[in-house]
């Protein structure tokens, strides 16, 4: 596409295919940049009701609407009936269906109240009445102004237990009489107030309920279903943030099982997930011709879509409609934009949701009457990933950003790599309650279904050395010795076994086990040897392949091989063959992180493709070397980046596979800037257990020179770290192969890019929380952090494990310090 750059006194104007935007430059910027003064932020936001005023009458359901804006952001607006919190929205606009036959017909109260992020608050209340025909005397714990305090009558088996004391049941007190039982139920609980937290989950509080014996518990309902108990006044519910409007009420309970009425009911509405996130795009469009502008995307999880966003520029005085198009151009939803910003991003919010398919590419588009749209250039020449979305690269699945002038499905390409200011509103699935049931199989479990496969014992942690000849010597001593020396259990894809009789008689001779390699596409070989050779006792697995994903993706014609269509009846065959041996593989980048194109799509989408190679596996692993892998963009390294092989690899595998960790130990050949330190090894093995591995493997890996397999044993502080980090593993295994408990606890940190990453798990009457203070793209290096950890218990201390100390746990909430990828293991 041609450009013409035209600069005027500090103004660009950029000619693009037609259009012309306006980039501004700051040529004074780096003179004040390096100190800028903060300035802190005073002004409270501001607030107004758009359609109810001071003594109107209402009745049914009615919308609350207000306008609030602020000089930066309006952070949340609060709810309040007759000052009782009942909404808290989150994200504009900021809109409230109030059910006014809630309570009595009367006058009420009804107040508003915004927020900005620095807490300054603005608050408008109106005075209104409402006729519905409830009367105080039929309902009178309606009014969400009156505290309940009756008392509710008790469950069924409450009645229960009283039929029985009728029938001569109850507590003997050693006079002849009996005690009655307890049939009375505690109290409401009361002020229950939510708050949306940074880290992604609401915390709940309130009022504790009485009881004439004293209340044992309460229960928790998310849109009137149970999904928790606690035993004190409050609780979190760690879900992930997410578009959807929740509400939440508790019922108190006794120890007689009878049970409150619920509390008053509290919602909330948290931002919706998307593409764009906060960036702002960088160009603004002269052009006043009316069009059509959007963008490809794909759900990566199920969910709805509850909306269009599109940003929009001051000089954009035009309206605006968002609409939702399958990739053929059949369109979905469409929504007018209302009440809109003077610029900014805007939200406007679909009648109805519209469930999307994951892996399935759709078009969110935004109508401009006026033009004048915005984007960024080459915003498209790759993709851009969360954890619930992808907005598609050019060339991905058609055109990526694309056009109509004037109203209708744009299909027309911009030009080059531009990404329009365009963007879709999505609420991923709720995921489950965190209820024991939900808890995952024990790995242990997990592998007795093999009965010649890797070890069940609970107190074994399966750790293994990739491609190694257990018969070589290194200091004298087989490598297969000492390699169990360091405590590692397994040699991962012997490649040279069955054709090399030397490597299948090393692992008699150290009595190591291995996972062998089968034979070639035709043959299965190495399967028949395993069953017939009283060696075979040694195979612990069978190899199939390595990075096949990566090798397809490089060359289809040349690797057909490593197909789906070739591997998957492979990989049954084998299975067939010997159902007692699980099977492994191990992936590439393809499969392993967000920024790597995969360009060969063999079913329908790259996700479906990754499903079906995760399929041919029992055990998988995928190998990306953050930490000194030269050929990935700067802000791609670091250990952060093994925890997102290992999400990926749960997304893309589920959560009942195998899945194991892959690090490398140092360059085998001379140290260079890219050979990973021990401490980068410690941290990036951490990051993939904390993020939910089921085992390791360690691997000398080098980018230059030859490769040697057992360099990192020549490397004295290396060979040290990686026998210190095993041993640690297996003290700890136990745990580790224990249940993991989702979404049992979040963290958060003081500093922006360092997130507290976080593993829950119980064992043995203990609840063991797993943290590390992590790295992002903007933070490789991690950062010296305070953390706030959150955790569902009534403990008030936690022993952190192997650092001979406690930490005090306040209403749920423990605080600690760490140090750049630094791990703090919390028992209580």
């Amino acid at each position: 596409m041609r450009r013409l750059w035209i600069v005027i006194a500090g103004v660009t104007l950029v000619a693009m295919g037609g259009a012309s935007y306006v980039v501004l430059k700051n040529h004074n910027a780096d003179k004040f940049s390096k100190n800028p003064v903060q300035v802190p932020d005073t002004t409270p936001p501001t607030i107004t009701f758009s359609n109810i005023s001071e003594g109107q009458t209402l009745s049914g359901d009615t919308a609350i609407i207000v306008e609030a804006h602020d000089d930066k952001a309006v952070q949340k607006v609060e709810y309040y009936i007759d000052d009782v919190l009942i909404k808290v929205t989150y994200a504009p606009p900021f809109t409230y269906t109030w059910p006014s036959s809630t309570v009595v017909d009367g006058a009420h109260i009804i107040k508003a109240k915004a927020y900005d992020a620095a807490g300054n608050n603005a608050l408008v209340q109106v005075g209104i009445t409402t006729v519905n025909g409830v009367a105080a005397a039929a309902t009178p714990s309606a009014s969400l102004a009156t505290t309940p305090t009756a008392t509710k009558p008790s469950t069924a088996k409450s009645t229960a237990s009283s039929q029985t004391s009728s029938q001569g049941g109850g507590t003997d007190n050693g006079g002849g009489q009996s005690t009655p039982p307890d049939t009375t139920a505690p109290s409401d609980p009361t002020s229950l107030y939510v708050t949306h937290n940074a880290a992604g989950f609401d915390a709940l509080s309130w009022t504790p309920a009485t009881d004439n014996v004293g209340v044992a518990g309460y229960q928790i309902l998310r849109d009137g279903q149970q999904i928790a108990t606690s035993t004190v006044a409050h609780y979190y519910d760690m879900r992930i943030s997410d578009g959807n409007n929740y509400q939440y009420s508790i019922k108190a309970y006794d120890a007689a099982s009878n049970v409150s009425g619920a509390s008053s009911p509290v919602s909330i509405t948290l931002a919706p997930r998307t593409t764009w996130g906060s960036t702002v795009p960088t160009d603004t469009d002269s052009d006043t011709t009316a069009v059509e502008v959007g963008i490809r995307f794909r759900a990566r999880v199920a969910g709805k879509a509850t909306g269009v966003r599109f940003y929009k520029a001051s000089i954009d005085t035009g309206s605006h409609v968002g609409n939702l198009w399958t990739n053929g151009g059949t369109k979905l939803a469409t929504v007018n934009f209302t009440n809109e910003t003077s610029s900014g991003w805007q939200t406007a919010t679909f009648s109805t949701p519209v469930t999307l398919t994951p892996d399935t590419t759709y078009v969110v588009s935004y109508y401009a009457s006026q033009g004048r749209t915005t984007g960024t250039p080459s915003y498209f020449g790759t993709d851009h990933f969360d954890d619930y979305l992808i907005s598609l690269s050019i060339g991905s699945d058609g055109p990526n950003a694309v056009y109509k002038i004037g109203a209708g499905f744009p299909n027309n390409q911009s030009g080059g790599a531009f990404g329009y200011g365009a963007d879709i509103a999505f609420a991923p699935d709720t995921p489950a309650a965190q209820t024991p049931t939900e808890l995952a199989t024990k790995r242990s479990d997990y592998y007795a279904q093999w009965s010649h496969g890797p070890s069940t014992s609970p107190n074994t942690w399966p750790t293994g050395i990739w491609l190694q000849s257990p018969e070589r010597l290194n200091g004298g001593v087989p490598n297969g010795i000492n390699y169990q020396n360091l405590g590692i259990h397994y040699d991962i894809g012997m490649f040279g076994w069955p054709g090399d009789d030397n490597l299948f008689q090393g692992l008699a001779d150290t009595n190591w086990k291995a996972f062998t390699a089968t034979g070639d596409r035709t043959t299965l070989v190495g399967v028949d040897i395993v069953k017939t050779d009283p060696r075979g006792q040694h195979s612990y697995g069978y190899w199939l392949e390595d990075e096949p994903d990566l090798n397809y993706n490089g060359d289809p014609v040349a690797w057909a091989q490593d197909s789906i269509a070739a591997l998957t009846p492979f990989a049954n065959a084998v299975r067939a063959a010997d159902p007692t041996r699980p099977t492994y593989a191990n992936f590439g980048k393809p499969m392993a992180i967000d920024n790597w194109l995969y360009q060969h799509v063999q079913t329908t989408s790259p996700s479906a493709d990754y499903r079906a190679y995760c399929a041919i596996a029992d055990v998988a692993s995928a190998d990306y070397y953050g930490n000194s892998d030269p050929f990935e963009s700067a802000d791609y390294h670091g250990p952060w980046t093994y925890g997102e092989v290992i999400d990926n690899m749960r997304r893309h595998c589920g959560e009942a596979k195998a899945i194991w960790g892959f690090a490398e130990t140092g360059a085998p050949t001379s140290i260079t800037p890219d050979a990973p330190t021990p401490d980068e090894f410690e941290q990036a093995v951490w990051n993939m257990v904390i993020h939910g591995a089921n085992g390791m493997i360690y691997f000398a890996q080098n980018f230059y020179g030859s490769f040697v397999e057992d360099a990192f044993l020549n490397d004295p502080a290396m060979r040290a770290r990686v026998g210190a980090v095993d041993a640690r593993l297996q003290s700890l295994a136990a745990v580790l192969n224990a249940p993991t408990v989702k979404y049992a606890a979040s963290a958060s940190s003081n500093v922006s890019g360092v997130p507290i990453d976080t593993l829950v798990k119980q064992n043995a009457g203990h609840t063991y929380v797993l943290t590390q203070a992590s790295g992002s793209r903007t933070k490789i290096g991690s950062d010296s952090v305070t953390g706030t950890i959150w955790v569902n218990t009534t403990a008030t201390t936690a022993t952190v494990v192997d650092e001979n100390r406690t930490v005090p746990i306040v209403n749920g909430q423990i605080q600690d310090s760490f140090d750049p990828y630094e791990v703090h293991i919390y028992r209580f």
